[in-house]
């Protein structure tokens, strides 16, 4: 009988043997973080893309009354029941929804989510409250987002209402400022004598007009 040297050892001496049971269960775990980590990248990708087949249209009042309400808390405070700013206002919610397909539906969600927020809170829709308990709701809703880290942000997508609240502020709140911002009301705001387009000349576009020295 021969005895193997002392310190030799069998190919498979000390090797876990990998039999075709954990193989395959090993490879239907790694298949299903896979399919995982795509859904999970899905539901994050879709609260940056806007719903095209629900189409363009006229807003509901309730709708209406909800993002005009919003609007006010958007708007500088001094604006906030001037005649013009809210004419602006409900005119760039009017033109997102007549001429973006999807935007009539994020307005419509928008709507929703406030009102069921305020009704929980106060017991009234989002556009009977006062302005300052709008402001605090709106603030409430927003701020764990805005201020979360770029990560934070996307696993708070992913908690319920997650998607609500980051389209919330994506579309119809970024939507509603860059709208009311260039318009020729939004252009006065910030210094600029002319609208966009109607400007005398480039150098109108060069930076806001100066203030008139004092004699």
């Amino acid at each position: 009988m021969t005895v193997p040297p002392r310190g030799s050892r069998s190919p498979s001496a000390g090797r876990p043997r990998l039999s075709r049971r954990l193989f395959l269960l090993a490879l239907a775990g790694a298949t299903a973080a896979v399919a995982l980590g795509a859904l999970l990248r899905a539901r994050i990708h879709r609260a940056y893309e806007l719903d095209d087949s629900s189409g363009v249209g006229e807003l509901e009042e309730a709708t209406l009354g909800a993002v005009a309400a919003l609007g006010d808390v958007l708007m500088p405070s001094r604006l906030v029941g001037d005649p013009e700013a809210q004419r602006t206002m409900q005119d760039v919610a009017h033109e997102l929804a007549r001429e973006i397909p999807g935007y009539r539906l994020e307005f419509a969600r928008a709507a929703a989510l406030l009102d069921a927020q305020s009704q929980s809170r106060h017991g009234l829709d989002f556009a009977a409250l006062p302005l300052e308990a709008r402001r605090a709701l709106v603030d409430e809703i927003l701020r764990p987002m805005l201020q979360a880290s770029p990560v934070g942000r996307r696993l708070r997508r992913l908690l319920p209402g997650g998607q609500e609240i980051a389209r919330l502020w994506r579309f119809v709140a970024q939507g509603l400022l860059i709208g009311f911002y260039s318009s020729p009301l939004g252009w006065r705001l910030v210094g600029y004598a002319f609208p966009p387009g109607a400007c005398a000349g480039l150098a109108d576009y060069q930076g806001p007009p100066q203030p008139a020295a004092r004699s």
